[in-house]
């Protein structure tokens, strides 16, 4: 179990990779908290021999602590993220290919590049939500929320700023999560056909896929899935699942309920161990506080008017007598308030629907 070290102290485990040593872990016992003997295995990684050399003075990357039951990680590089919790140890390939990324060299370009270098044709509020995302990322932020107005270019700003992070070095795979079918397919192929101006089509330099395709080939820059995908392959195949196969996580719509990790499918975001970037074009205070308050950029509806990136919407209003007075059922009065949360009626659901698409022309599928 314990690992002599140079100095005569013994590490309670160390792990290695090709001969050399690339964590150490911490263990104790239930009752302790393992944040608080991080600094033992930081003093052990200061004499460990055998292994390349992080921040001058460390022999490996990355320390663990463990209770048994909580395991906490801290990467010992230049430019990476706080301590923090995760949910298993890495597997073998997360540190392989984690230590093939150079956070603080990609961070550099990141600073270094402006949204130009890669993408002559972004919109002026979508080249400041880059900037202002990688004046977070310098900051060592692991949450970044950005909000935009539906219609003024979330998805164009996702890849734009991936193109970078992969063209940094600062991550090499990243997962980009909407929350329908619909979404998902259009991400889908709008970054296999992202042709940037200035810059090569992002499918010349990069592979993406959808999950299944990923996990069948195993190879991919960026993964695009749905979130109850991504939920599901969690609970069904956890042995292929590890919590650092992703260096960055994009959640579009990040305002949905479902992506609150107390329940729901907002457990995926937590799994893993990655930059997380929300994108919403309505955040409400339970998503502000997802991402810890750490709100970088806000383009609202009346801002995109102004400048001309949306069309102003005009209402149509439908009433029935239901979705007017409320409905009695089994005895019980339900208010218009309670349709949608306490009762579901799907008649008129299609009634509304069909007046929409006969006074709207309608042909697009996702409307």
């Amino acid at each position: 179990k314990y690992v002599h070290l140079p100095d005569g102290r013994e590490a309670d485990y160390v792990l290695y990779s090709l001969g050399r040593p690339v964590a150490i872990i911490e263990a104790k016992r239930q009752s302790k908290n393992p944040k608080n003997h991080l600094q033992q295995a930081r003093n052990y990684a200061q004499v460990i021999e055998g292994g390349t050399t992080y921040s001058g003075i460390y022999g490996v990357p990355f320390v663990f602590a463990s209770n048994g039951e909580k395991i906490v990680i801290d990467d010992l590089r230049e430019g990476t993220p706080d301590v923090r919790e995760i949910r298993s140890f890495y597997t073998p390939e997360d540190i392989s290919r984690r230590l093939s990324l150079n956070i603080s060299s990609g961070l550099e370009w990141l600073a270094s590049h402006s949204h130009e270098d890669t993408d002559k044709e972004l919109w002026e509020n979508q080249a400041e939500a880059i900037s202002n995302i990688k004046t977070a990322l310098q900051s060592q932020n692991r949450r970044i929320l950005v909000s935009m107005a539906t219609g003024s270019g979330k998805t164009r700003l996702a890849m734009a700023l991936t193109y970078q992070l992969l063209e940094s070095g600062y991550a090499g795979r990243v997962l980009f999560v909407p929350d329908t079918e619909q979404l998902e397919r259009d991400a889908l192929q709008a970054f296999q056909s992202y042709d940037p101006l200035g810059s090569p089509r992002f499918s010349d330099q990069y592979i993406t896929r959808g999950f299944d395709e990923y996990r069948e080939k195993g190879d991919a820059d960026v993964v695009v899935s749905t979130i109850q995908k991504a939920h599901y392959e969690l609970k069904e195949n956890p042995e292929q699942c590890s919590v650092g196969e992703f260096d960055v996580v994009v959640a579009d719509e990040c305002h949905r309920g479902i992506y609150n990790s107390e329940e729901g499918y907002g457990k995926v975001l937590d799994y893993y161990d990655s930059i997380e970037i929300g994108l919403t074009a309505t955040p409400h205070q339970k998503t502000i506080q997802r991402y810890n308050n750490n709100h970088v950029y806000s383009y609202d509806y009346h801002e995109a008017l102004d400048d001309d990136r949306v069309v102003p919407f005009r209402p149509y209003v439908i009433q029935t007598e239901a979705t007017m007075d409320g409905i009695v059922y089994d005895g019980k009065h339900y208010s218009p308030s309670d349709f949608g949360t306490n009762v579901f009626i799907h008649d008129t659901h299609r009634k509304v629907a069909k007046e929409i698409i006969e006074e709207g022309d309608i042909e697009n599928e996702l409307t």
